[in-house]
């Protein structure tokens, strides 16, 4: 059994981890990658989660927006259905663990036990639990 320390939901379309950019002067992530994580983080630090120490259990729900050129009777009968195209859940669940690593628990490593999905909706957002199992 869990003990929720954290739901959120972050109105901000899901948005999965790139492989980090190599020049001369170094390593780094694209800027609306960084500007993404920070967003959320700065999201959790809102709510004053309590950080834990142990094991992490996170849930994840994508919800991705459905395209304008479907129709209204196509968008009614994809609604909550799963969203089996591009980006792939390992990226998006990626960019998510960064985020809340050092605001929910101390590091990604921590998480133990994790519940991800992708679903078709009328808004792209991120519903987030975080749990100490």
């Amino acid at each position: 059994m869990s003990n929720i320390t954290l739901t959120l939901d972050i109105p901000i379309r899901p948005k999965p981890a790139p492989r980090p950019r190599v020049t001369r002067r170094g390593t780094y992530n694209p800027k609306d990658y960084t500007d993404y994580k920070n967003a959320i983080a700065l999201l959790a630090e809102r709510e004053k989660p309590k950080k834990i120490e142990g094991a992490v259990l996170l849930k994840i729900e994508y919800r991705f927006k459905m395209p304008n050129s479907w129709s209204k009777k196509k968008k009614v009968e994809m609604q909550g259905l799963w969203h089996t195209s591009r980006p792939d859940l390992d990226n998006l669940d990626k960019s998510i663990k960064d985020a809340l690593s050092g605001v929910c628990y101390n590091d990604d490593s921590q998480v133990v036990l994790k519940q991800t999905n992708k679903v078709w909706s009328n808004n792209g957002m991120v519903h987030i639990t975080v749990g100490e199992l």
